[in-house]
């Protein structure tokens, strides 16, 4: 074993219940396809110019509209990552106790 940091956290998935592995697994994929289609847009907006995103409303400004339209796939990508990477510390967390099914929760 190598050398590192062990820390323990409580993680909360809010508004999400799952009653099995699958399940988890199966919104992780679902995730993935998501973050991919937003990677898919960050790689289209970084090859077009700015007057081919912005339209013909923003003709006079389109960097201005370009940088809106950056930031808010930029928030949406980074929510994204940060739920995806919450269900994965969750199914590490059902693997390493070899949980299948998962409790009604109340």
């Amino acid at each position: 074993m190598g050398w590192g940091t062990e820390f323990t956290t409580d993680v909360y998935l809010n508004r999400l219940i799952f009653t099995s592995k699958e399940e988890v697994k199966d919104k992780i994929h679902e995730l993935q396809k998501e973050i991919a289609h937003e990677e898919s847009l960050l790689i289209s907006y970084a090859c077009a110019s700015p007057k081919d995103i912005a339209g013909e409303e923003w003709k006079d400004s389109p960097i201005i509209h370009v940088n809106f339209l950056m930031d808010e796939l930029l928030e949406n990508y980074r929510e994204l990552l940060y739920r995806k990477f919450q269900l994965d510390l969750y199914l590490s967390y059902l693997e390493d106790n070899n949980i299948e099914k998962i409790p009604a929760q109340e």
